[in-house]
């Protein structure tokens, strides 16, 4: 919570303070319990309000990219493909992990293992993570190889390159990076 938030605050629970004094009210001078229990609700929503602003940054996911390298059909390309993808990366000196997972184009179906590399590279150009990986025909045989994960430290803040020399029986990668 922000010291900006605190008239919204102080404001709404003026008004469900009031709101509860006139239901209850109403429920006294009709002698009925229904007001009582609306006012007793109205009441307690801006103690829910400010319960869950106040838990928000403990339920927070950490960030996460997600894309997919659209490469094609195998039939246009024959050689190595290499594809630079750009990310964020707001936490300094954090550890991320790297989920790669190639797949197939069209109705081709993955027969054998396929090997890709890939390099990130930090906003000053250093490389922080580098290396091949090999990807086995998925077992469930659903157009895909089975992913692979790698890890890598992120020296600073900023734009991230991902860059990947892709096989030509690839037709597609979906990267996942996120703080570990």
């Amino acid at each position: 919570m922000s010291l900006e938030q605190i008239p919204a605050f102080v404001t709404l629970t003026l008004v469900c303070v009031i709101g509860a004094l006139g239901l209850w009210y109403l429920g006294i001078r009709r002698n009925s319990r229904s007001p009582k229990r609306y006012a007793v609700g109205l009441a307690l929503f801006p103690v829910l309000i400010i319960g869950i602003e106040l838990l928000s940054p403990l339920l927070r996911t950490r960030p996460e990219f997600r894309d997919t390298v659209v490469l094609g059909s195998a039939r246009d390309r024959v050689t190595f493909t290499t594809t630079e993808t750009r990310f964020e990366v707001t936490a300094a000196q954090a550890v991320h992990r790297m989920e790669l997972t190639p797949k197939a184009w069209g109705s081709y179906v993955p027969a054998e293992t396929v090997r890709m590399t890939y390099q990130v590279r930090s906003p000053s150009a250093e490389i922080v993570g580098k290396g091949e990986q090999d990807f086995a025909p998925a077992p469930d045989k659903r157009l895909r190889w089975t992913a692979s994960q790698t890890t890598f430290n992120a020296r600073e803040e900023g734009t991230y390159t991902l860059v990947l020399t892709v096989p030509p029986q690839v037709g597609s990668v979906d990267i996942r990076i996120r703080e570990r």
